[in-house]
């Protein structure tokens, strides 16, 4: 049987690292994009948090399950394509969603008999000051996430295609995963939050992502795995 040509080791990096950063800086700008909706108490970066660590468990299991099913570049190359896609859509889509599950909780104002003086604005409850930021973060960053972190077990089989060294090669990529992901935080906090509007950073993050992924579905063919290996 013809042996198979596994994805270059410094291209699967590359690939994680890129990932990686994504779901970071939607993590930490999604944070912000949130604010104006659920404020930027503790409850929503638990909010954040939470619905990250969900999509990573969430997207690992289903990009183990697709590359199994579909052992070619092309299959990571089309989730980092989606996530990218979907990235560039938050800056559209996520401030209008969570003002929308913010605002059910005041009454509709009659803007012609309309008095500032007189308006009455409901205490939330509690529950809802917890649980609102989780459906607005859950709303919108879940989706991306799910599918940027499905790209990593992708590339971690396809790194180990007939390869002795597997399991140093798969540390290699999880190690560059995470210095991506640290790559966003740093670099989204300490610097794109200050340089940059919030949609540009998400247009910019999604637009490298779909960028690297158009790049990597034209070479696809050149690294593949062969049936059963």
């Amino acid at each position: 049987m013809m042996l198979p040509m596994p994805c270059p080791l410094w291209l699967a990096a590359l690939i994680v690292f890129t990932s990686g950063a994504a779901i970071l800086i939607i993590e930490i700008a999604g944070q912000k994009l949130l604010a104006p909706s659920f404020g930027s108490a503790f409850y929503v970066w638990t909010a954040q948090i939470g619905v990250v660590m969900c999509a990573l468990a969430l997207g690992y299991s289903l990009g183990g399950r697709l590359i199994d099913r579909f052992p070619t570049l092309r299959t990571a190359a089309l989730l980092l394509l989606c996530g990218g896609i979907v990235t560039l859509s938050l800056p559209l889509y996520t401030r209008p969603l969570a003002e929308a599950i913010s605002g059910r909780h005041f009454p509709v104002v009659d803007e012609s008999n309309y008095d500032p003086m007189s308006r009455y604005q409901p205490e939330i409850d509690p529950i809802w000051q917890k649980l609102d930021p989780m459906f607005g973060s859950f709303a919108a960053f879940f989706l991306p996430c799910l599918l940027l972190a499905a790209v990593s077990p992708c590339l971690v089989r396809l790194i180990a295609a007939g390869d002795a060294q597997a399991g140093s090669r798969a540390g290699v990529i999880f190690t560059w995963g995470t210095i991506g992901s640290l790559a966003g935080i740093f670099v989204t906090a300490y610097w794109l939050l200050d340089a940059f509007p919030l949609p540009s950073i998400l247009y910019g993050t999604g637009g490298v992502a779909v960028v690297l992924a158009l790049l990597l579905l034209l070479r696809a063919d050149r690294w593949r795995l062969t049936e059963g290996a």
